[in-house]
């Protein structure tokens, strides 16, 4: 009898032990790590902690073990990649740098349009060289096909012709404006480049970030289970509890067991998203998202009123809209009158050698020659191809008018849709912070009642898989709070590595649109476009080698 009440004791001071590490294992989340921007040589080759073999391994002792874990690991990971780190890494990727050479093609475009008001000049250099020889025809024989003399003439000339359009029925004015619709175009494709880049980096983040803590609270829920099934199973023996109470425990932790595997194999799928899109290796962490709280607006009319402003597929569409007027400006000139003046300078130098039977001379000349000429032009389109022609891109211009129409009504249904989705993920954060604080009270009354006798090891658990269900929602929630907001910054076209006071280089087309000069340009490559290609050798030749 006195051996059967030590083991009595034994058991419920291990179930005592059991409880308290339920109660340390569900504490409220962690907070924020502190801040470590890291580079990519920085962060490069750190390994993942995780793995399927160790999700799983046999957690018994799992108290003890936890309790060293706690008095050993540090008050923060020593290596964290902010969001802001990871905007960063995604910024300098090379779509972006594809957009870019698009403006920039587009810019010389319209750089070649404004050069049509420019004259133009072309010289010339002639050289000419005849011979001739003079035989006489004679009826006496003696004198018959005698050579009676011989010249050489040798003609230089050289001449310089400048041309200057004046007027060709509006076309050139309607090319240079539809060459600056185009840049237009170009830009706003960038912008949304931009910011399509900048939010793949931001979900990518937001989805490794929670994966790491449902992992997280996956291993632990893990722990608890194997310690509660520890406790089942001694006390089962010792003829303490049913079987039942013990098969359940076993089956709840080979749930929690495939339930890490598979929070392992989730994690790593969005490691490898995460390192693809930003360049980044997660290492050990990443910080939570910071909120953007000085951007959002205050209300869902500004919200749609900065979207009018702001978003680049309106602008896109708008730009694409007035260059497809301006074509029709271009091609309605085809029908007016064209008038241009040139003038030209000519220099001609003339020098003959004559040899005769009685003489012999060198002769030499020099004509300087000045002209201008005016052009009127009239085209006369009998077929009506130009007419046909003028319709045709009528017809094209009207669709671009109404593609512009269509998106701008998309755009403000998305950015309501946003905004709606916003607000509702921030009312669901309420909700479930209230479940989890109780399902936290719950759980305490479960321990408390199983202690005086009134409920079994299986309502204790119960309660306590309530609360980690509630944790990892409330994981859930609060991460999609933060994706909501900069979806809503994403949709109004504001999510842009200016407005985020990103430290990267900033791309502004102005700038490069003001450099280019009006007088001669060049055709070498500019250094980043070799830069580029130089990389881009290396990576072959890495391919091959491997």
């Amino acid at each position: 009898m006195l051996k059967r009440l030590t083991y009595g004791l034994i058991v419920l001071v291990l179930l005592w032990q059991g409880l308290s590490f339920a109660q340390d294992t569900t504490e409220a989340l962690p907070d924020i790590q502190e801040t470590a921007d890291l580079s990519d040589e920085e962060v490069k080759g750190i390994p993942t902690t995780f793995s399927p073999d160790a999700a799983v391994a046999n957690t018994s002792m799992a108290s003890e073990k936890s309790a060293t874990k706690e008095s050993s690991a540090p008050t923060s990971a020593p290596f964290s990649v902010s969001l802001m780190s990871s905007m960063m890494g995604a910024y300098q990727q090379s779509p972006l740098l594809t957009a870019e050479y698009q403006v920039k093609a587009a810019q010389m475009g319209l750089s070649t349009a404004r050069r049509d008001w420019l004259p133009t000049a072309q010289a010339n250099l002639k050289y000419t060289r005849d011979s001739a020889k003079t035989v006489n025809s004679s009826s006496n024989p003696a004198l018959q096909s005698s050579p009676t003399g011989i010249s050489t003439a040798d003609t230089k000339q050289g001449s310089v012709r400048v041309e200057q359009n004046l007027y060709n029925g509006g076309a050139t004015t309607a090319g240079i404006e539809f060459s600056a619709k185009q840049v237009d175009a170009a830009t706003a494709e960038y912008l949304m480049t931009e910011k399509a880049i900048l939010f793949k980096a931001i979900k990518d983040h937001i989805d490794y970030y929670s994966k790491q803590k449902v992992l997280d609270l996956n291993q632990k829920n893990q722990d608890l289970l194997q310690e509660s099934y520890r406790i089942a199973k001694a006390r089962h023996e010792f003829g303490e509890a049913t079987l039942y109470d013990a098969a359940a425990t076993k089956a709840k932790l080979e749930k929690a067991k495939s339930d890490t595997i598979r929070a392992v194999a989730e994690l790593k799928a969005s490691e490898a998203a995460y390192l693809k899109d930003t360049g980044i290796n997660p290492a050990r962490s990443l910080e939570q998202a910071a909120y953007p709280a000085n951007l959002l607006p205050k209300s869902k009319e500004e919200a749609i009123y900065l979207t009018l402003q702001h978003s680049p597929e309106l602008k896109k569409r708008d730009a694409d809209a007035d260059a497809a007027k301006a074509s029709v400006d271009k091609v309605f000139g085809g029908l007016l009158p064209s008038f241009a003046v040139g003038a030209t300078a000519r220099r001609t130098l003339s020098e003959t050698d004559s040899t005769t039977a009685s003489s012999t001379g060198r002769y030499s000349s020099r004509v300087n020659d000045l002209g201008g000429d005016a052009t009127l032009s009239i085209p006369l389109d009998f077929r009506g191809s130009t007419q046909t022609s003028i319709k045709q891109y009528k017809y094209a211009a009207a669709q671009k008018r109404l593609e512009a129409l269509h998106q701008r009504r998309d755009v403000i249904e998305k950015t309501s849709q946003a905004w709606d989705i916003w607000q509702a993920t921030k009312a669901t954060i309420d909700q479930v912070k209230a479940q989890v604080d109780a399902a936290k009270i719950a759980v305490d009354m479960a321990k408390e009642e199983y202690l005086a006798g009134s409920k079994q090891t299986i309502d204790v658990l119960a309660s306590e898989q309530e609360y980690f269900s509630a944790q990892v929602e409330l994981v859930r929630s609060e991460q999609g709070e933060v994706q909501a907001a900069y979806a809503l910054l994403d949709a109004m076209g504001i999510l842009r590595a200016l407005y985020l006071n990103l430290e990267v280089p900033l791309y502004d087309p102005t700038q490069d649109e003001n450099k280019i000069p009006f007088w001669g340009i060049g055709i070498a490559d500019d250094d980043r476009m070799n830069t580029v290609q130089t990389s881009n050798d290396e990576m072959i030749k890495w391919g091959t080698n491997i």
